[in-house]
Order: structure tokens, then sequence, then C-alpha cells
């Protein structure tokens, strides 16, 4: 199974779908993909994510989406603080 920074996509993926559109992640070399469902549920989104220097994820790109923060939110307050 893949890990992101000691963290597995399994636990990843259990706070993604916990959060309001959430659909799952993915990892891909350094970066962490959150897909989100839009508002009415027709398209998937992917952001991509990546660690900062104080290690705490943050987006590569501007987003809109209460669903990007709130997975934001829950990885860097539960045990998500990478190092």
């Amino acid at each position: 199974m893949k890990t992101f920074y000691g963290v597995s996509e399994y636990e990843l993926n259990t706070i993604a779908q916990s959060c309001y559109h959430g659909v799952g992640v993915s990892i891909s070399d350094n970066y962490l993909w959150y897909k989100y469902r839009s508002n009415r549920g027709h398209q998937i989104f992917k952001l991509q994510l990546k660690m900062d220097t104080a290690g705490h994820l943050v987006p590569l790109f501007s987003h809109n989406s209460a669903s990007v923060d709130e997975f934001l939110d829950k990885d860097n307050q539960l045990h998500f603080v990478f190092s």
C-alpha cells in the first residue's frame, strides 16, 4: 500500500470520504491528489496538494471548494502534521 509521508493511503481515503462531497485520494511522487464531487454530484474534480515546510498539507493551486478546506482542516488537525 502506498503511503504519503508515513500515512497510509487507506487512512487518507477514510478522511477524504468523511468530508462533504469527498471521493478519495491518490498518491503520486511527492504529491497527494484530493478528489471531490461537484455540488450537483455529476463531476469529479482533483486538486493537487503538497507538503509545506511546516509539515502541513497545502494546495498547489487556488480552489473554491468547501470540501477541500474541510479535508485540509481534518488532515492538519488530526495526526497528520507530517515531518
